[in-house]
């Protein structure tokens, strides 16, 4: 499976010390260029090698991304050019954005966020329960804005207070 990744999963991935374990899941990751512009830190080529993939938009996805920053404000460019790629290419978008949540939903695209990631690494058994609630607890240290109710379930899941 194939997922196209938006700026904040891999921020708050990155703030949870879990961008190379990502990689280690049995999918495929790709972002758009819009996507990896917005970027600073890790940086676009770090993620390249670790095995992020690249996806080119064309002039036509790239208007229509625009377009769809332009109708919903409260999206970056960025943003719409993960939705226009995980649309064009029929594939799971991960973001933690609310309204590109939203407006993926509305268009038919299946969406998850970065707890979904977290089931997956501990679905995969590649980290301890107690190294999941540290990353995920770095993450909301870290000012990630998730659902404390759903992160409480976890750590409750986990087995930590």
């Amino acid at each position: 499976m194939q997922c196209v990744i938006d700026t904040n999963i891999l921020i708050d991935l990155h703030r949870g010390n879990l961008l190379v374990w990502l990689f280690a899941l049995p999918y495929v990751f790709a972002a758009p260029d819009g996507v990896l512009d917005e970027l600073q830190e890790p940086d676009r080529e770090r993620l390249q090698q670790m095995g992020l993939q690249r996806i080119a938009l064309s002039t036509e996805q790239l208007v229509q991304a625009a377009l769809l920053s332009a109708e919903h404000r409260g999206l970056s460019l960025g943003d719409c050019t993960a939705l226009v790629a995980a649309r064009a290419t029929h594939t799971v978008l991960l973001t933690g954005d609310s309204g590109l949540r939203r407006l993926a939903q509305q268009q038919g695209v299946p969406v998850h966020g970065v707890l979904w990631v977290l089931d997956e690494l501990e679905s995969a058994g590649l980290l301890s329960t107690r190294a999941l609630a540290a990353s995920l607890r770095q993450m909301l240290a870290s000012g990630a804005r998730l659902p404390l109710d759903e992160c409480n379930a976890r750590f409750k899941r986990w087995g930590q207070p």
